[in-house]
């Protein structure tokens, strides 16, 4: 499981990852591309992006 740190009342917290990745229509992901899934919400790579 992934986790992902965000702090709450100024102590780190590890959280479980809890968002997707949405890739659209027509995306073009260059070698070597990390796309990383939200902690809390979805990550979202929209129709046509091209990522390089």
């Amino acid at each position: 499981m992934a986790l992902a740190t965000l702090t709450i009342a100024g102590n780190w917290v590890k959280i479980p990852q809890l968002g997707r990745v949405i890739i659209g229509d027509r995306v073009e992901i260059g070698a070597c591309t990390t796309i990383d899934r939200g902690a809390l919400d979805d990550t979202v790579i929209g129709n046509g992006v091209i990522i390089d």
